[in-house]
């Protein structure tokens, strides 16, 4: 009797990680997290997220390029992102090759200083710092961004 029980406390304990998974890719430790918040054994943690694998419902790597896409598309910050990724759970290493570096905040910085162009020049430095970027980044694109404004006038 205890064994069926078991059982169909695995089976209810997987379709609660299933529901979710069904909003958005989620990396490995927040399905562990989730799985101990349910009461999970580590038993029947570690069948799951097997499980999970094999059926590809679950990987980190998948879940990396969802959220570094989606931040990214939110103007955020790699320097933003990295921390958001390590606190997923998502070792440095993966992090690090993940994401473009300098480069790419450049580019998200060009447009939200496009985007953002409507602000005067204080609230939208002080908007991009809470975005994230380092200082000297916000200096070099705002110095094109007056440049830019002074050529149109």
């Amino acid at each position: 009797m205890k064994n069926i029980n078991s059982m169909s406390d695995a089976a209810q304990l997987l379709t609660r990680i299933l529901r979710f998974l069904e909003i958005r890719p989620r990396s490995e430790y927040e399905v562990r997290t989730r799985l101990s918040r349910y009461g999970s054994t580590d038993e029947q943690t570690t069948a799951i997220i097997n499980k999970l694998h094999s059926l590809k419902f679950l990987d980190d790597q998948t879940f990396v390029r969802y959220l570094v896409d989606s931040r990214r598309s939110q103007g955020r910050s790699t320097r933003i992102i990295a921390s958001e990724l390590a606190r997923h759970g998502i070792p440095r290493e993966q992090i690090v090759s993940s994401l473009g570096g300098i480069a790419q905040d450049r580019a998200t910085l060009k447009k939200l200083v496009v985007r953002k162009s409507h602000l005067p020049r204080e609230k939208l430095l002080t908007y991009l710092a809470r975005r994230g970027f380092a200082w000297d980044l916000i200096r070099e694109a705002l110095s094109g961004y007056n440049d830019s404004i002074n050529r149109n006038s």
